[in-house]
């Protein structure tokens, strides 16, 4: 397939944006730099991400997931969701440490947020990257709770596996499957290269070769929990490839599967790099004609960019979505928790 062929290809797939709202960001995290800088100073505001929602529409975007930093230290979170539901056919989730208020919680339900995910690496005993993680996954898993008394229809944890928690994963997925919580699964990111977004973890939670065993095991304990109706969002490929991928982190997006926007609007390569991409191309004035040519630009920036490899769940859900014509909240859609989006042409 050559470079055009690969462009037209992305424009007609790809369905999904993430956002990083803002930089800011209310805890540290020892995985974390994304919020190391921020806020930055020219951050987009309400209005302009109301712009930036409607471009997204007329790009043909069907979902958006919000996050940060921390998207709900922005007060007019809620005001830009209700527009995006009044205005648009996007389907708005966000990604938050759960640092909210119950009010606040009330007033995202009450504006029609369809989707909330927050981290849950553990319930009672936690094994995670810092205090500030281990604490998000206390709070991840109130919130979550408390998300089914606001009206919140899709609740959702993001649970990243490392060397120290890996054996207590199916207990977890099975305790919040039977809450009606979804379970996004990643191992823990790590390479020994500096990165912009995402920093080193300490050595007893990166995964090593002598650990495959152990991996390929817990993955089809839980690949047969999920054939059982247990609720985790990843495809049956992510499960099969993680020992693979979480030892090696050697996995290398080679296509444009998914449309990333920083806090000031720029478009980014993906979520640690944002390249020369970023200078040129921001969502506030996204056309169709520029955002062909920002696909364009993408690959060949990503041809020049190196690149140590990664495991970015998100990348690689969304590259196997492509591959089977799904979208992101499909798994959802097909249990009925949210509204079905029409069929992809």
């Amino acid at each position: 397939m050559d470079l055009q062929d690969r462009v037209e290809s992305a424009l007609k797939n790809v369905t999904e944006a993430q956002v990083f709202l803002t930089r800011g960001c209310n805890i540290r995290c020892g995985y974390c730099k994304l919020a190391r800088d921020g806020p930055y100073e020219n951050e987009l505001g309400l209005n302009e991400w109301k712009l930036a929602m409607m471009n997204l529409q007329n790009l043909g975007l069907r979902s958006v997931k919000i996050m940060g930093g921390e998207p709900t230290s922005e007060e007019w979170l809620p005001d830009l969701i209700r527009f995006s539901t009044e205005n648009t056919d996007l389907k708005i989730a966000i990604l938050t440490n759960g640092h909210f208020s119950n009010e606040y919680g009330k007033r995202l339900a009450n504006a029609g947020l369809m989707g909330i995910f927050t981290s849950v690496d553990g319930i009672e005993s936690i094994a995670s990257a810092g205090k500030d993680a281990e604490r998000k996954s206390h709070i991840g898993y109130r919130v979550l709770q408390k998300a089914k008394e606001w009206g919140i229809p899709l609740r959702a944890s993001n649970t990243v596996i490392n060397r120290k928690n890996i054996e207590q994963i199916p207990e977890l997925v099975s305790r919040l499957s039977a809450e009606g919580i979804y379970v996004n699964l990643c191992p823990v990111i790590w390479t020994n290269e500096d990165r912009e977004f995402s920093q080193d973890v300490p050595d007893e939670m990166k995964f090593i070769p002598g650990d495959e065993k152990l991996i390929n095991h817990v993955m089809m304990v839980l690949l047969q929990m999920k054939y059982d109706g247990a609720r985790i969002s990843v495809p049956d490929s992510y499960l099969i490839n993680t020992s693979r991928f979480g030892i090696n982190v050697n996995w290398r997006c080679t296509d444009f599967v998914q449309l990333r926007i920083d806090a000031d609007g720029a478009l980014m390569l993906c979520n640690d790099f944002r390249t020369e991409l970023s200078d040129k191309y921001n969502v506030t004035n996204l056309t169709k004609k520029t955002y062909q040519s920002f696909v364009e630009e993408w690959y060949k920036v990503r041809e020049k960019t190196e690149c140590g490899g990664c495991y970015w769940s998100c990348f690689l859900q969304a590259e196997d979505n492509i591959k089977h014509r799904l979208e992101e909240f499909q798994y959802a859609e097909k249990e009925r928790v949210i509204a079905k989006n029409a069929v992809l042409p």
